[in-house]
């Protein structure tokens, strides 16, 4: 097995900060305990606009063909991934999910991977819900009510650390 050829993806989702009023009732159907899911509000206009232009800067591509998001396409195969909706629609974007597939993190794809964040005022979180970093205003008071168990999350050394060692990797080739 070449070790050269090494990659490694990683996946996580950046949720709006922009929360709505509304809630949807369900009930489980393992247990028949009821629950509430918030509606959001999405991202506003000039964070779709603000996300476009950081999109423009690093050089993603998008939105592609069947929802498959926008695309920053790297050398060696290596490719960041940005999946969740047409940012000139008016369908409101809740949440993005993130495909990184390289073969080291590198400073830049970590630092657009904040500017997305901050543009349009996204938390990033686990896929799974359980871990949530806020990129900017760390004190968000309604973030903080949503997601009390929210860290802070400003350099691309604290980005690579939360990646590798909290929502964790896996190789592939």
């Amino acid at each position: 097995m070449n070790r050269e050829l090494r990659h490694w993806e990683y996946s996580f989702l950046m949720h709006t900060r922009n929360f709505g009023d509304k809630v949807r009732k369900g009930t489980n159907p393992f247990t028949g305990d009821k629950f509430e899911v918030p509606i959001d509000d999405g991202l506003t206009l000039p964070e779709k606009d603000a996300v476009t232009n950081v999109f423009a800067v690093y050089g993603f591509q998008g939105p592609e063909p069947n929802f498959e998001g926008y695309a920053l396409y790297l050398p060696d195969d290596q490719s960041v991934r940005i999946r969740g909706g047409d940012l000139r629609g008016k369908d409101p974007i809740t949440e993005f999910v993130v495909e990184i597939i390289v073969r080291e993190l590198n400073d830049d794809i970590l630092k657009a991977i904040l500017e997305i964040a901050q543009a349009g005022n996204l938390a990033l979180m686990s896929s799974v819900g359980g871990d949530i970093r806020l990129v900017d205003r760390p004190d968000d008071k309604k973030a903080l009510e949503r997601w009390p168990e929210a860290k802070p999350i400003q350099t691309t050394t604290e980005l690579q650390t939360w990646i590798v060692d909290v929502i964790g990797g896996r190789e592939i080739f």
